[in-house]
């Protein structure tokens, strides 16, 4: 894998059955991802698993 693909050659490879390239995109979105969990929360508290959820939801779609 080449570290400049980009998220869409990353995401075809992930719908295409390539599971490997998966923790590249958590990698990737994963500080963005926890941010917006924060803002929906409105307190700034929230369990540590929701983003974690998300992610997980995300890989299953």
């Amino acid at each position: 894998m080449q570290q400049q693909e980009t998220d869409l050659a990353l995401i075809t490879a992930v719908l295409n059955g390539d599971t490997a390239v998966y923790a590249e995109l958590v990698k990737r979105h994963q500080r963005f991802v926890f941010t917006l969990a924060l803002r929906f929360t409105k307190t700034g508290k929230m369990p540590k698993r929701w983003p974690r959820i998300a992610l997980l939801k995300l890989n299953l779609l």
